[in-house]
C-alpha cells in the first residue's frame, strides 16, 4: 500500500469516528432531553392543583370590604395573630414529650407571609400581667379583652383530639404509624365569637423489622429493642419512645391546619390588563403573594337586592380565568394563564383577582 493510499485510509477511518461520534452525541442529546421533557411532565403531574384553579369555580374568603378599601385608597394590612398554646383533649400517655405544636404553627404561619403575629414574649407578658393561664384560663368571652391588649385582630387556639398509633404486619416489615388530628379555633376579637375551626390531620410512618421474638432489629433510633406484640390479629409495640413519630405526624397536622388558615384569609385585589398569556394584578410580596400560588379571576356585575329591603346583598361573580404567579414585586404580580373559562375572553383591567396558596408540604422545621 503506497503513503497515498495509507494516508487516505486514516482519514476516512477518522472522518467516520468523527461521524459516529457526533451521532451517537446527537442521540444522547435526543434521549437527554427526551428524559428532561419525561421528568418535567412527571414533576407537573406531581402538583396537586387546586381544584378552584383546575375547575374555575369560585374560592372561599370573598371580602366586599377589602375591594372597598381598595377603591378608597386605604392600606390592605395583613390579619393579626395571637396565638394560644395547645391544649390535649385526647389519651395521649403514648411516652409523647411535648411536640411544641405552638411553636410549628408559629412558624407555618410566619413563612405564609400572610400574616402578622404577634410575639411570644408579649403574649406570656400580658397573660402574666393578668394572672392567665395561657392554655388552662383562657376563655373566649375574654377575647376582645385580651386582643385589646395584644393589639391582635384574631385569637387562636388549639387542641389535640386524637393522639393513635398503630402497627399493621406487612409481611416483610411491620409497619408503625402515628396519627394525629388537632382543631383550631379562629376567634374574632372585635366580636368574641369563632370566625372559623378548622381541623388538621396529621401522620407518620416507618418500617420496622423484627426476629423470631418479635424484638425490633431495625427501624429508627429509638425504636430498635422495642418489642411488638400480638394478640389475635391486633399488634401493639411496647416500650419506645413515640415523640419523633408524633412530631411527624404533627409536622402533618400543622401543614394541613395552616393551608385551611390561608384559604380564609385569602388575597383580594384587582387584574390591571391582561394578555392571552398572562394577567397582572396589583396584590404584591407586601401583601404576602409568592411565585407558585394561583389566582381565580372574577368578573363582577350587577348588584344583587333583596327583594323586600332593597339593600345590596351582593354583586353577580363569574370565574373567567385561573393563573399560577410566576413574577412578583412589592405591590404588583405576573400570573400565567392555567385555565381560560371562554376561549378568548381574557383578564381585563377591573376584573377581581383572588389567591389561593399553594401547598408546600411541612415546610415547618
Amino acid at each position: 500500500m503506497t503513503k497515498f493510499n495509507k494516508l487516505f485510509s486514516s482519514v476516512c477511518l477518522l472522518a467516520a469516528l468523527t461521524l459516529l461520534c457526533s451521532c451517537m452525541s446527537s442521540d444522547a442529546k435526543k434521549i437527554e432531553k427526551n428524559m428532561k421533557k419525561k421528568q418535567g411532565t412527571e414533576q407537573a403531574a406531581a402538583v396537586e392543583i387546586p381544584s378552584e384553579v383546575e375547575n374555575l369555580t369560585m374560592p372561599d374568603g370573598w371580602s366586599d370590604e377589602t375591594l372597598n378599601k381598595i377603591a378608597d385608597e386605604e392600606e390592605i394590612t395583613k390579619p393579626i395573630m395571637a396565638i394560644m398554646d395547645f391544649k390535649s383533649n385526647a389519651d395521649v400517655e403514648l411516652n409523647v414529650k411535648d411536640l411544641g405544636l405552638n411553636d410549628m404553627l408559629t412558624t407555618a404561619m410566619f413563612k405564609t407571609n400572610k400574616f402578622d403575629l404577634v410575639e411570644r414574649e408579649k403574649i406570656n407578658l400580658i397573660f402574666k400581667e393578668q394572672r392567665l393561664s395561657n392554655s388552662d384560663d383562657f376563655d373566649p368571652s375574654t377575647a376582645a379583652e385580651i386582643g385589646a391588649m395584644l393589639g391582635a385582630q384574631y385569637i387562636i387556639t388549639g387542641k389535640i383530639t386524637s393522639a393513635i398509633r398503630n402497627v399493621t404486619d406487612e409481611y416483610q416489615f411491620y409497619k408503625l404509624k402515628a396519627d394525629l388530628t388537632i382543631n383550631i379555633s379562629v376567634i374574632e376579637v372585635s366580636t368574641g365569637k369563632i370566625f372559623k375551626a378548622v381541623e388538621g390531620i396529621g401522620s407518620d410512618a416507618t418500617k420496622l423489622y423484627v426476629d423470631d421474638r418479635g424484638n425490633v432489629v431495625k427501624g429508627p433510633a429509638g425504636l430498635v429493642n422495642a418489642k411488638i406484640e400480638q394478640d389475635g390479629k391486633t399488634f401493639t409495640i411496647k416500650g419506645p419512645d413515640m415523640t419523633a413519630q408524633f412530631v411527624g405526624a404533627a409536622k402533618a397536622a400543622i401543614a394541613d391546619t395552616c393551608g385551611k388558615l390561608e384559604a380564609t384569609f385569602p388575597l383580594i385585589g384587582y387584574c390591571i390588563h391582561g394578555t392571552n398569556e398572562t394577567f397582572m394584578t396589583d396584590v404584591g410580596t407586601k401583601r404576602g403573594i409568592k411565585k407558585g400560588d394561583y389566582f381565580i379571576v372574577i368578573r363582577t356585575g350587577n348588584e344583587i337586592r333583596h327583594p323586600k329591603t332593597k339593600k345590596v346583598i351582593s354583586v353577580e361573580k363569574t370565574v373567567v380565568a385561573s393563573g399560577v404567579v410566576e413574577g412578583v414585586g412589592d405591590e404588583e404580580s405576573t400570573a400565567r394563564i392555567y385555565k381560560l373559562k371562554t376561549e378568548g375572553d381574557i383578564p381585563a383591567s377591573g376584573d377581581v383577582v383572588i389567591s389561593i396558596s399553594a401547598k408546600r408540604g411541612n415546610d415547618i422545621d
